[in-house]
């Protein structure tokens, strides 16, 4: 069987297609995979900044304590 010029030009036009196509598709998966890692890297630095502020929290409550304390000995005294 002989192709005429015509159904070479149609594969050849198909096979662009799906090759553009494979590549929309690849920069899709590339792009979902960058929110992904960017929405990652957020819940971390959330993490990061909740783990902080109890850490701030525990020693401003460890403050609190120590100041109790003084004054209760001073009110001892």
């Amino acid at each position: 069987m002989c192709q005429t010029g015509e159904e070479q030009e149609q594969k050849t036009k198909r096979t662009g297609e799906e090759e553009e196509e494979e590549e929309e598709e690849d920069e899709e998966e590339e792009e979902e995979e960058e929110e992904e890692e960017e929405e990652e890297e957020e819940d971390e630095e959330e993490e990061e900044e909740e783990v902080e502020e109890e850490e701030e929290e525990e020693e401003e409550e460890n403050e609190e304590e120590e100041e109790e304390q003084q004054q209760q000995q001073q009110q001892q005294q």
